[in-house]
This record gives C-alpha cells, structure tokens and sequence, in this order.
C-alpha cells in the first residue's frame, strides 16, 4: 500500500486519485495513519466481507447458542467461504 503524507495528499490530490485505481493510499501525519483512500471497487469489498463478518456472527449465534468473540466468529466465517479449487 501506497503511503503519503496529509501535506502531499491535499497539494496532490488530482494525482491521487489517478493512483488510487491501483492500490489503496494510506494517508499519514506524521508517523500516525489518518485514513486510507480506496477506491469505489475496493471500498464495496470490504463492505461486501463486513456484511459476510456480521452475518457470520448471526449464523454462529444460531448454531452454537452464544455470541462469539471475534477470532471465534472470524474462524467461523472462514469455515464458511469456500475456496476455489
């Protein structure tokens, strides 16, 4: 992932947004990550394996009878993403 400082971010921001179509921009101040910039594609992945982490966790609910921790639920949802051969 691409890291850039928030000054060059905003003085550059034009060409950022070309680079973004490539790989994730992860915007800094300092040594401290403010955010990263992803684009459209990348943003609704992440939303689509949230949306799969929280259902997961509902499923786990079901079926085990008790709320799981993350690493629990995370686990889980693995078990349920199958993998192409």
């Amino acid at each position: 992932m691409r890291q850039v400082n928030a000054k060059d971010f905003k003085t550059h921001f034009d060409d950022f947004v070309d680079l973004v179509r490539d790989e994730p921009i992860e915007v800094l101040r300092g040594r401290k990550s403010l955010g990263v910039f992803l684009c459209p594609v990348e943003y609704a992945h992440f939303r689509r394996l949230e949306h799969m982490y929280w259902a997961a966790c509902a499923r786990a609910v079901d079926v085990v009878e008790e709320t799981l921790g993350h690493e629990d639920a995370v686990e889980f949802l693995a078990k349920g993403i199958k993998c192409p051969e």
